[in-house]
């Protein structure tokens, strides 16, 4: 017996070791999020929903209790509300996504990390469904980012096309442009925004100077669905084909009202 007494000792340490690299092991997993390839904005919305739809996920309140919450979403705003009674803990327009880190960890539980706006716990380690969200969230804001920077590139390819003759040169609308726009006005005064501006988009793409009013219903109906960076780079096409307009001054009044939203949004 006391010959293997040292065995037992050995195999002892080699047990607590062995559980002991188990529990690493198991902890302090991080997962990036990833975007499919042709997978939409519209696609990871309603994922989201079904994935937050029966309390996997929880949102932690300022007093520290974890809360089982479900998702909807509407006009660019994700709501986060109670499994029990419906109450929203949270309001979260999609384009504060933007520029944030989301960062899915484990140890315990997967906990969700969206900035420092967001935490959302889940309850098994690493799951689908924690993964699917992340990927989710991650697929809102790439599109919002790029989107971003389509219009970021088309001002500067307007201010370069301008350079103050614009007005002096500016061809008529085409039919084929009247009747987008016609369109797109019906669809707006059906509060279809979000059709009515692919309408838009396309009588500009067809002449980008010959309907200016075009980028100012732009930017209105970007701010009309909440994404005011999109309504600021709109509306500074539009005072750049317009500078002299009667409305010049309310339509830059308007750009300081968007980019107060934003920079209350990076403070916070």
């Amino acid at each position: 017996m006391n010959r293997l007494a040292p065995f037992f000792a050995v195999l002892a340490l080699l047990c607590i070791l062995s559980a002991g690299c188990a529990s690493l092991n198991g902890t302090g997993q991080i997962y990036q999020p990833v975007a499919a390839p042709g997978r939409t904005i519209h696609d990871a919305a309603r994922q989201l929903i079904n994935d937050l739809a029966d309390g996997r996920a929880v949102w932690i309140l300022a007093n520290g209790s974890w809360v089982p919450v479900k998702c909807t979403i509407e006009n660019n705003l994700i709501k986060l509300h109670r499994q029990d009674n419906g109450q929203v803990i949270i309001g979260l327009y999609s384009y504060r996504l933007m520029d944030r880190k989301i960062v899915l960890t484990s140890s315990m539980a997967s906990v969700l990390e969206i900035g420092d706006l967001v935490k959302l716990r889940f309850s098994s380690v690493m799951g689908e469904a924690s993964k699917r969200v992340a990927d989710s969230l991650h697929v809102i804001q790439q599109d919002l980012e790029n989107y971003r920077a389509i219009l970021q590139k088309e001002l500067h390819e307007l201010e370069t096309q301008a350079n103050g003759t614009v007005a002096a040169e500016r061809m008529p609308m085409s039919e084929e442009q009247r009747k987008l726009i016609v369109q797109a006005n019906a669809l707006t005064e059906q509060k279809k925004f979000s059709q009515a501006r692919d309408w838009y988009r396309q009588a500009l793409a067809l002449d980008r100077t010959a309907y200016p009013a075009g980028y100012y219903n732009l930017a209105l109906i970007e701010a009309q669905i909440n994404k005011p960076f999109a309504a600021i780079l709109y509306m500074k096409q539009y005072l750049l084909l317009e500078p002299n307009a009667k409305d010049a001054r309310s339509a830059q009044d308007k750009i300081y009202e968007w980019e107060a939203m934003l920079e209350n949004v990076a403070r916070q």
